[in-house]
């Protein structure tokens, strides 16, 4: 019971560490694109939106021919 809880206390502060670094490398990237060129970085923060519409659409065709093609066999 006690190496569970340990554990878990371990993992969760294992993902707590992973967050922080993704949130800190998110900003530095930021940073760095808005040092580049700000007009730029905007172009691609407003692209961001029409590209997850995309993959979306993409993936749930992908889906659908995969069940049809599963039904098939």
């Amino acid at each position: 019971m006690i190496d569970a809880a340990l554990d878990m206390a371990d993992r969760l502060v294992t993902t707590q560490y992973e967050f922080l670094r993704s949130v800190v490398q998110a900003v530095v990237v930021l940073v760095f694109m808005l040092h580049l060129s700000w007009k730029l970085t905007v172009l691609t923060f407003l692209s961001v939106p029409s590209v997850v519409l995309l993959s979306r659409l993409y993936g749930s065709f992908m889906r659908k021919l995969t069940k049809a093609t599963q039904a098939d066999t």
